[in-house]
């Protein structure tokens, strides 16, 4: 599955105005344990944002569900809840399926993307298994993010190299 932010964004924006403040102020996201040992184990940026008239998203609502558990983090309230809700509805409504063959490449930017996939179920015979190889790309004319991004991809400069798991 395959969605436009700046469209979510769009439609949040004649159908939910408030909604849409929400996810431009900054939420807390766990590292998912994927942090430096000089980094806390959490994150905070907005949802979505926008910058010099370029559109970006970071977001997984595994992310902010993890960091909900994390002690010293205030809890998610239940309009937060709602409105993450709302985005989970819409993303799935306005979004389009796509089919990867063996073979298939598929290149997404993922601060104008979300994609989530179905269940998939795996084959027992080697010749059968199914083999997904994920790769982060940080172009060298790369855009500049948001200075608030920092937090998660370190260099927010354009052309900076960021993003990844060390």
């Amino acid at each position: 599955l395959v969605v436009s932010t700046p469209h979510l964004h769009n439609v949040l924006l004649g159908r939910d105005p408030q909604a849409l403040d929400m996810l431009h102020r900054h939420w807390y996201h766990s590292r998912q344990g994927e942090g430096q040992a000089h980094e806390a184990p959490w994150f905070r940026n907005p949802v979505f944002a926008l910058h010099r008239g370029l559109f970006t998203s970071q977001y997984s609502r595994a992310y902010v569900e993890t960091a909900d558990r994390i002690a010293e983090l205030p809890r998610v309230s239940d309009a937060q809840w709602r409105v993450l809700d709302l985005l989970a509805e819409l993303a799935h409504a306005e979004s389009f399926l796509t089919r990867m063959e063996p073979g298939d490449l598929q290149f997404l930017n993922n601060h104008v993307t979300y994609h989530a996939r179905d269940a998939v179920v795996d084959w027992d015979e080697p010749e059968k298994k199914r083999m997904l190889y994920r790769l982060w790309l940080s172009m060298p004319q790369g855009r500049e993010l948001p200075a608030d991004f920092d937090e998660l991809w370190g260099q927010t400069a354009a052309g900076a190299v960021r993003g990844g798991v060390v």
